[in-house]
């Protein structure tokens, strides 16, 4: 049996993708790939310390699907995801790195909620749920977003509805359906 390097790029991300430390790991969300490094922590940090950087990891990964809720929806071209993507990949690997480490030293830690889940599949799903609540918000700004989506003013809207209503009454008079002799 042969052992792959971690530098090797193969496609990790159709397999369960295992956070040894030390190396790259690969993933694919969204058809994009990812690459994040995560680093081991020396063998002299104590399970206090590493619980301390386990709960500021799941703050990162808090914080990065905050930030992909940002997303502007009324723009022409949909804000970059590839920072809070990256970031949310490397707390997850990260935690997955942790929750054990802690355990080995005596500490105690649990994965939580969705931790449990494979890391692409819950970094898809903070995807999913981001991309959720923009369309929930363009559904409430439903008017005025599509129109600035489209590069649009919404006083062209009321203008083309004028012109139309004009050239209607113009062809129901030449038509004779209006006369103006009333």
């Amino acid at each position: 049996m042969t052992d792959k390097s971690s530098s090797d790029k193969q496609d990790t991300y159709t397999l369960p993708v295992t956070v040894s430390g030390g190396g790259s790991s690969y993933f694919k969300i969204k058809n994009e790939e990812y690459q994040v490094t995560v680093v081991r922590p020396s063998p002299s940090v104590s399970a206090v310390e590493l619980k301390i950087s386990l709960e500021r990891n799941r703050k990162m990964l808090a914080q990065s699907a905050k930030d992909m809720e940002k997303l502007k929806p009324c723009k022409k071209k949909v804000d970059d995801l590839s920072s809070p993507t990256r970031n949310a990949l490397l707390a997850r690997a990260n935690i997955d790195l942790l929750v054990p480490l802690i355990n080995m030293k005596g500490g105690e830690a649990r994965f939580e909620g969705k931790e449990a889940l494979l890391i692409e599949k819950h970094i898809e799903k903070i995807r999913d749920d981001a991309a959720k609540k923009v369309k929930k918000q363009i559904d409430k700004e439903e008017w005025p977003c599509f129109w600035k989506a489209q590069g649009n003013n919404p006083l062209i809207f009321i203008m083309v509805i004028v012109i139309l209503t004009l050239i209607f009454l113009t062809l129901l008079y030449l038509l004779g359906f209006i006369d103006s002799n009333k």
